[in-house]
């Protein structure tokens, strides 16, 4: 099936559903070189919250 047909089919937008295979790929380190994982980005977050706090 493809992909337009199955954003459609679960009512989001064809560019979501690109985001999702996206960070799917990078999670099973398929994805382009230099992308992060989930748990690069989750950590990311939590450091960049950490530093505004103690700034």
């Amino acid at each position: 099936m493809p992909s337009l047909a199955v954003a459609r089919e679960l009512g989001i937008s064809s560019e979501s559903l690109r985001g999702w295979c996206r960070r799917a790929k990078a999670d099973r380190g398929e994805g382009k070189s230099g992308e992060l994982t989930s748990a690069e980005r989750e950590e990311l977050k939590r450091l960049r919250k950490e530093v505004r706090e103690q700034q």
